[in-house]
């Protein structure tokens, strides 16, 4: 891993998502990142895991309706080593209470009939999250929409 600005990762994952406008209802996108934030990352990694979170929010949106998408980066200093904090919220259906245990499970999609799923996006993103000795969750519900926060820690613990 490699320190990267983040704040240029996640303009690339916006410009990213904006490529696949023809397979969705219309998303518009806000960043809320300090463009000095420096984390050592893997680029395609994490890139991918907020393309797949996207979506996933994208596919759980109605056709037609205007999703939002805020993506917030920041470094939490309180435990002994920096720690990453990514949000994904957007303004979906949310998660249902019965389906919130079972949304990193492999093979496990709850999307709406007409939309084709592996079931394999969240299981993706928590294994990437992981994989930076990470952890994924999502906020307690708080009406409309989704909440999702990846906390990477700077110095890993070996797995």
């Amino acid at each position: 891993r490699e320190s990267l600005h983040v704040a240029t990762l996640l303009k690339s994952v916006v410009a990213s998502a904006h490529v696949d406008e023809a397979r969705f209802s219309p998303a518009e996108f806000t960043m809320n990142c300090a463009e000095e934030l420096l984390f050592p990352l893997d680029w395609l990694e994490i890139k991918t895991a907020l393309l797949e979170m996207m979506d996933n929010s994208r596919a759980m949106k109605p056709a037609g309706e205007l999703l939002e998408i805020a993506l917030e980066a920041h470094c939490d200093h309180s435990s002994p080593s920096r720690t990453l904090i990514l949000t994904v919220r957007d303004n979906g259906p949310g998660v249902a209470p019965e389906c919130r245990g079972k949304i990193y499970v492999p093979f496990y999609s709850d999307r709406p009939n007409t939309e084709a799923s592996s079931g394999l996006g969240l299981s993706v993103v928590a294994r990437i999250v992981e994989a930076h000795g990470g952890a994924i969750r999502l906020a307690p519900d708080q009406g409309m929409g989704a909440t999702f926060i990846l906390e990477i820690p700077d110095n890993p613990s070996p797995l």
